[in-house]
């Protein structure tokens, strides 16, 4: 699970967000900076396939 919430914050401006906001919270909460980079990457990943699924529902919609 590590490795693929890492995965989701490790390119682009996912990576960008994740080095900015990683550091700052884990000095506030209970959490490591590894297990917030996993969370957040977890989480883009999660938003990812939301919009992608609700793209491909228009999609099939607008063909019927």
């Amino acid at each position: 699970m590590q490795e693929l919430g890492h995965a989701g914050a490790g390119a682009g401006w996912r990576k960008k967000v994740a080095d900015q906001v990683v550091e700052p919270l884990s000095a506030r909460t209970p959490l490591s900076e590894t297990a917030l980079r996993t969370l957040l990457g977890l989480f883009f990943l999660g938003l990812s396939v939301y919009y992608l699924t609700g793209t491909a529902r228009r999609f099939s919609e607008r063909r019927s």
